[in-house]
């Protein structure tokens, strides 16, 4: 019997030594609790049209909060992720860079609450 949950995810997750850098995307439809996917484009969030650009250690757990207080029907799509000893200055980096470079081509990312503000990212 597979007993793979949404849990089990999330636990195996926890203490990642990697770090993603993601966007979320607009569904036609609710997301089921997996509606994560993968891009090799490191230009991801240039290239369509996304509406929040974050970053996270443990994909599950965050989109999982993600599909609770923003929407049921979007999805996530991972399009970096940490290459150095220095994982979370590393991700820090990339998202600060990705949101900057999303802003002066498209404007703000619907959810990018921080992206006008002075308290971070």
């Amino acid at each position: 019997m597979n007993n793979y949950t949404i849990n089990n995810c999330v636990k195996t997750c926890r203490n990642n030594d990697k770090g993603f850098l993601y966007a979320l995307v607009k569904l036609e439809s609710k997301a089921s609790w997996d509606s994560i996917d993968y891009s090799e484009d490191n230009d991801f969030h240039l290239n369509n049209d996304i509406d929040y650009i974050g970053i996270t250690s443990n994909l599950m757990e965050r989109f999982s909060q993600h599909r609770n207080r923003k929407s049921n029907k979007i999805g996530m799509i991972v399009f970096n992720q940490t290459e150095t000893e220095f994982p979370e200055a590393e991700l820090k980096a990339l998202e600060s860079d990705a949101i900057f470079n999303y802003c002066l081509e498209k404007g703000v990312p619907k959810w990018q609450k921080g992206a006008s503000t002075f308290s971070g990212a």
